[in-house]
């Protein structure tokens, strides 16, 4: 069964957590590395469409829709690896 996160904030939290642990430099693998990113993915964008269709995303500012952006979560990912 897959978690719930409240917030974007929660997935990235327990993304960096899995990253670190199982990185190769520690105990995990590259294969390791790759189904974390790819269970991230997936969750960020069932996050991503809820969000967009919720009614808070029709009233939302620009600046807030902008908090949702891809590239940057991507460019976290490459960071972190």
């Amino acid at each position: 069964m897959v978690p719930e996160y409240k917030t974007l904030k929660d997935l990235r939290k327990e993304y960096r957590r899995h990253v670190i642990k199982y990185h190769s430099d520690n105990v995990g693998s590259e294969d390791s590395i790759k189904e974390i990113n790819a269970e991230y993915d997936i969750l960020f964008k069932g996050m991503k469409t809820d969000y967009e269709h919720a009614d808070t995303y029709n009233n939302a500012t620009d600046k807030q829709k902008q908090q949702y952006d891809w590239q940057k979560d991507a460019q976290i990912r490459d960071i972190i690896i």
